[in-house]
């Protein structure tokens, strides 16, 4: 009043009820000389609105506590002038910054956000500004070059007249969490040994290919390790499992980014290509592929060599789906492997004609019992002066209604690794008995037939006892036939092989040890097992005539044989100058497409029955 001004203030007084806060407004009303002579105001009781302020307070700094603890960031963004007006202290923990750094008129968001996020970044903001709400991932750097996954929810906010003034967020660190879900994913969609591709991500990727380029050529590779297998038995599986490691990071250093590779399964896998550099074609990179897997592999000290069979398919002139481009590659594979393996084949209309479906083969060996599609076939076997037949080895035959009379070397593995293997040495001995009976009976011919024997079946007790029952059920006398074992039969216990074979010679069976001197220790068999018959194979005969080095080992093999009063079977004859060699050698037996190709029991009985 004595100054002439206004004021305003609050102030508490003392009532029955209890303490209330006034809130006082004053102003001083001059008279002409200028002095004060009245003062006019309102006073307001503010008790309840001062409580409520405080209480709103209390909450702002209890949600500030909040959002400062929690790891995200809360914050506001304003439009108007380009600032953030709001952001908590998440932010120093999320990228490093203080937040006194963030109001700072340089701060610039983009600039922590990942380069290659930048792109779907702008584009959901763009969104933003059109008035939408948007929930989005992508990765930030911290200032110390961490990368972390954050998930930001934006929400526009608009003034009385519809503009959006400002954008209020919530950023989320879940690098954590996204982390384990790559993790889960990449377990599902990639090899656990290899970090290839697996076969459901692979088919994935193609079919999406085929798709969208049905017109786009692309090409399908399908490699397969040769004798895998006896890395795993010999080596044991850890090192078979570093073979197929670094057969893949070979594999990934030839393709780059030409295509994708994949491991199907065991040690088969698949590639495709869809980009070649200038000059270059696919043939040069299936052959890169086989070079590249072919040098040896130094692996905990190993020095491993692996071959590998190479087949190759396109699309769309090799097959319009996938499972015909790998099938079609797969036949290629097969032909390789049928002409010597560490090799790769483009896939030919010729090819198709020359291999085969594995599992269809299996399916369709599994009704040519039932359907009589199996023959048994006899080849000849000469004693040493030519002038008779002494033995006969029986030879299993499958003409099938489709593809006609499939190789013994494409359908025997497949019976093997099947289990049907035993079902055909069921047949061979049961035809064999039914042949040798019919001769004696009607034919008066006598003459020994061989059979060859699985070594999966050869030492189980069920085959024992099958032999025993089909010779009393065509009352045939053992001494008729002899079981020819090779030297993988023999390589398993040393005593239980022995006291098999002895067990089978009580009863009347003879046995051959076939391919002899393709083992690694062929001789010490001879002194191990009691062998009735050796048959030398037919790699040491072939072109004999022209090969010193192999006339010296079959001379040797000779000398010994003689020694051990071990009859020696030579088979493979092909021409009159390795039967001229063998005669003075005086080989005990002869056998070959010379005198005569494995041929029907009908045939065989016109000619020497």
């Amino acid at each position: 009043m004595e100054h002439g001004t206004s004021y305003e203030m609050d102030y508490r007084i003392k009532t029955q009820s209890g303490i209330r806060t006034l809130h006082v407004r004053g102003d001083s009303i001059l008279n002409d000389n200028g002095d004060p002579v009245r003062l006019i105001g309102i006073i307001q009781d503010v008790t309840k609105l001062r409580g409520l302020e405080k209480d709103l307070s209390i909450n702002r700094e209890r949600l500030q506590k909040i959002y400062d603890s929690l790891d995200m960031i809360v914050c506001s963004f304003n439009l108007d002038n380009r600032r953030l007006e709001y952001v908590s202290k998440g932010i120093e923990r999320m990228i490093d910054v203080t937040v006194e750094q963030v109001y700072q008129d340089d701060f610039n968001w983009l600039r922590y956000i990942h380069p290659e996020d930048l792109t779907s970044f702008s584009r959901n903001r763009r969104q933003i500004l059109r008035g939408e709400k948007v929930k989005h991932e992508y990765r930030i750097l911290s200032k110390a070059g961490q990368v972390k996954w954050v998930e930001e929810q934006a929400i526009p906010i608009f003034d009385h007249n519809g503009k959006i003034t400002q954008i209020d967020g919530v950023l989320v660190d879940f690098t954590e969490r996204k982390l384990h879900e790559q993790e889960v994913e990449f377990i599902a969609n990639h090899d656990q040994i290899t970090g290839l591709k697996n076969r459901r991500n692979f088919e994935t990727y193609i079919n999406n290919i085929m798709n969208q380029r049905k017109k786009q050529p692309f090409w399908i590779i399908y490699l397969d390790l040769d004798n895998f297998k006896s890395i795993n038995e010999s080596l044991g599986y850890d090192i078979g499992d570093k073979v197929l490691t670094l057969t893949a990071t070979r594999m990934d250093h030839v393709i780059q980014d030409r295509g994708i590779c994949a491991r199907l399964s065991g040690d088969e896998f698949v590639i495709m290509v869809n980009r070649l550099k200038d000059d270059e074609s696919i043939e040069d990179i299936a052959q890169r592929l086989k070079d590249s897997l072919e040098r040896k592999m130094l692996i905990d000290e190993y020095q491993i060599q692996v071959t590998s069979s190479i087949g190759v398919s396109q699309f769309p002139n090799h097959g319009h789906t996938l499972n015909d481009l790998i099938n079609n590659a797969d036949r290629a594979v097969h032909y390789v492997k049928t002409i010597g393996k560490n090799s790769w084949q483009m896939f030919e209309e010729d090819v198709e004609k020359q291999t085969f479906n594995d599992y269809e083969l299996e399916q369709d060996l599994n009704f040519a019992f039932e359907n009589n599609e199996l023959e048994l076939y006899l080849q000849p076997i000469y004693c040493n002066e030519l002038k008779q037949v002494a033995l006969a080895e029986a030879l299993i035959r499958w003409k099938h209604p489709k593809h006609g009379y499939v190789p013994p070397n494409v359908f025997i593995p497949i019976a093997e690794k099947s289990g049907l293997i035993h079902r055909i040495d069921h047949f061979v001995l049961r035809k064999t008995c039914e042949t040798i009976r019919r001769w004696r009976d009607d034919i008066g011919l006598n003459i020994s037939i061989t059979n060859n024997l699985s070594p999966k079946r050869f030492l189980r007790q069920s085959f024992k006892d099958y032999v025993l029952s089909t010779l009393e059920h065509y009352q045939v006398d053992a001494s008729n036939i002899i079981f020819e074992i090779t030297e993988t039969a023999l390589i398993h216990d040393h005593e239980l092989v022995n006291n098999t074979i002895n067990d089978f010679r009580n009863i009347g069976f003879r046995f051959a040890l076939d391919d002899f001197g393709t083992g690694y220790s062929s001789i010490a068999h001879l002194s191990l097992f009691n062998i009735d018959l050796l048959k030398i194979d037919r790699q040491f005969i072939q072109n004999i005539d022209q090969n010193v080095k192999n006339q010296a080992i079959l001379r040797g093999i000779s000398h010994f044989t003689n020694e051990l009063n071990i009859p020696m079977i030579a088979e493979g004859i092909e021409s009159k100058e390795e039967l001229k060699f063998l005669q003075t050698l005086d080989c005990d037996y002869y056998q070959g497409f010379y005198f005569r190709k494995p041929c029907s029991i009908v045939q065989f009985e016109e000619q020497y029955g």
